[in-house]
C-alpha cells in the first residue's frame, strides 16, 4: 500500500513529540492551527459548510483542515475530541455517533481515490469519495492516518473517531484502507486520529 510521504501536519495530541514541518508541508496538512485552543470560533464551525448524505449533514472537510482534499489535525480521543464535543455544545456541531458513520457504509457508494495536489504541493492525497446514491452529494474522506503519543504518524489508512465509547479505553471509529471501510474499535483513546464532523439543526 503506498503511503503518503507527507511531513507536516500539526498534530493536535497531547504527550506527543511535534512532527518535523516545513512551510510548505504544513500549510498542505491542515491549513489552520495546531488546535491548542479547543473552542467553537477558534475551530471555524461558524463558517464551515455541510452536505446530506442519507439523511445525515456531514461537514465537507476534517475538523483542522480548510479544503476537503487537506488532512487537517490528528486528534486524541480523551483530550481533545472530549473537550471539541463540550465546545461544539449549542453550534448545531458534534463527533458523529457509531450508528451514523455505519449508515454512510451501508447507504453510500465508496470509491478509493488518489486527488492530485501536485500543482500546489508536489504530492497527493489518497482517500474515498463517499456519494450518497439518491442525491448524488458527495464527501472526501482523506486517508490522514493515526499517531500514537511519542511516536511518527502511521500512514497510509483512514482513522475516524466517533463520539461512543465501546468499553474502558476503547472507543468506535471508522477505519477504512484502498480496498475496505468499517466500524472498528480497540484502540486506546490516546492515539490521535482524525474528526469529521456532523450538524445536527436541532443542536
Amino acid at each position: 500500500m503506498k503511503k503518503i510521504l507527507y511531513m507536516g501536519m500539526l498534530v493536535a495530541l497531547a504527550l506527543l513529540a511535534s512532527c518535523d514541518k516545513d512551510d510548505e508541508f504544513e500549510e498542505m496538512g491542515k491549513g489552520g492551527d495546531n488546535g491548542s485552543e479547543l473552542t467553537a470560533g477558534y475551530m471555524g464551525v461558524d463558517t464551515m459548510s455541510y452536505v446530506e448524505l442519507a439523511g445525515i449533514n456531514w461537514a465537507t472537510h476534517n475538523l483542522g483542515a480548510e479544503r476537503p482534499e487537506l488532512y487537517g489535525n490528528l486528534y486524541s480521543w480523551i483530550y481533545e475530541a472530549t473537550a471539541i464535543q463540550d465546545s461544539l455544545i449549542g453550534t448545531g456541531w458534534r463527533l458523529p455517533t457509531k450508528n451514523e458513520f455505519q449508515t454512510l457504509i451501508d447507504s453510500c457508494e465508496w470509491t478509493h481515490i488518489t486527488t492530485p495536489l501536485v500543482m500546489e504541493y508536489g504530492w497527493y492525497v489518497e482517500g474515498y469519495e463517499v456519494k450518497d446514491p439518491k442525491n448524488g452529494n458527495m464527501i472526501f474522506l482523506p486517508e490522514a492516518g493515526k499517531v500514537y503519543p511519542g511516536r511518527d504518524v502511521e500512514w497510509g489508512d483512514g482513522y475516524y473517531w466517533t463520539s461512543e465509547i465501546q468499553i474502558m479505553k476503547y472507543t468506535w471509529y471508522l477505519n477504512f484502507g484502498d480496498y475496505w471501510h468499517k466500524m472498528s474499535a480497540g484502540n486506546d483513546y490516546y492515539t490521535g486520529m482524525s474528526i469529521r464532523l456532523v450538524f445536527d439543526s436541532k443542536g
